[in-house]
């Protein structure tokens, strides 16, 4: 199973992939919106992307995927716990919504949950 990561704190992103990684997953994973945009060719089983990263916006990015392949599953993973923002985010096509902090287990489980 492959999937993409985009989170813009390094060391949770280095976390995320490493834990996902140990469980059999093939993740690529980006720091930044904008680069995400520019080299990913969505490949992949699920994305999983935090909200406030550089470059552009993980609704940007869902934007994005769900033009280029709507079948696709996406776990937003952020500190916004406002109702607007989770509204916002399943409008957009995401698939769950985990507020941080989370533990690796539980993404796991709505992992493969999707």
């Amino acid at each position: 199973m492959k999937a993409i990561l985009l989170e813009d704190e390094y060391l949770l992103n280095a976390n995320v992939k490493e834990f996902l990684e140990l469980k059999g997953m093939d993740v690529e994973s980006y720091l930044d919106g904008g680069e995400l945009l520019e080299k990913c060719d969505l490949k992949s089983d699920i994305a999983i992307l935090d909200i406030e990263t550089p470059g552009a916006t993980g609704y940007e990015v869902v934007e994005w995927i769900k033009r280029v392949s709507p079948k696709t599953p996406v776990i937003f993973m952020t500190a916004y716990t406002d109702i607007e923002s989770l509204k916002k985010g399943y409008a957009l096509g995401c698939s769950d919504y985990l507020k941080k902090p989370f533990s690796l287990e539980e993404l796991w489980l709505r992992i493969r949950q999707l």
